[in-house]
C-alpha cells in the first residue's frame, strides 16, 4: 500500500487536471407550471370595489331581564342574537366582562329547564 501522502498528492493532481470544456447542459423544462407571481397590494387596491361599512348603533339596547337600558357599561351583548343582558341580571351573575366572544344562555342551549327526579 502506498503511503498516504503519495495517494493524496495523486488525487489532487487528478482533480486539478479536470477542466470544464463546455457549459453544463440545461435541463429540459419541468412539467410543472411556472410559479405564480404574487400581486402587489397597490394592484389589489386599485381593482378592489369600494364599500361603505354600515355602523350598527347599539345605543338603544335594553336588558332582556330587567328591560332597563341604564348602566350601559354593565350590558353584555350576545354575539349570536345581539340581545343585551346586565351582568348582574344574569344567573349565575357575571363578575367581569368576558374576554373574547360571549353567548347568552338561550343561544348556548343552557337556558332550557331541566327536570329532576325525586329519590324514592
Amino acid at each position: 500500500m502506498p503511503p498516504a501522502s503519495t495517494t493524496t498528492a495523486l488525487c489532487r493532481r487528478q482533480i486539478s487536471s479536470r477542466r470544464r470544456t463546455s457549459a453544463p447542459r440545461r435541463r429540459s423544462p419541468s412539467p410543472s407550471p411556472p410559479p405564480k407571481r404574487m400581486k402587489l397590494l397597490t394592484e389589489i387596491l386599485q381593482k378592489a370595489a369600494y364599500t361603505v361599512a354600515e355602523r350598527e348603533d347599539y345605543g338603544d339596547v335594553n336588558c332582556e331581564q330587567c328591560r332597563s337600558g341604564e348602566r350601559s357599561e354593565e350590558l353584555l351583548l350576545c354575539d349570536k342574537c345581539d340581545k343585551g343582558f346586565h351582568m348582574k341580571c344574569l344567573r349565575p351573575i357575571v363578575v367581569r366582562v368576558p374576554i373574547g366572544s360571549w353567548i347568552c344562555n338561550k343561544c348556548s342551549g343552557d337556558g332550557q329547564r331541566r327536570g329532576y327526579r325525586r329519590g324514592r
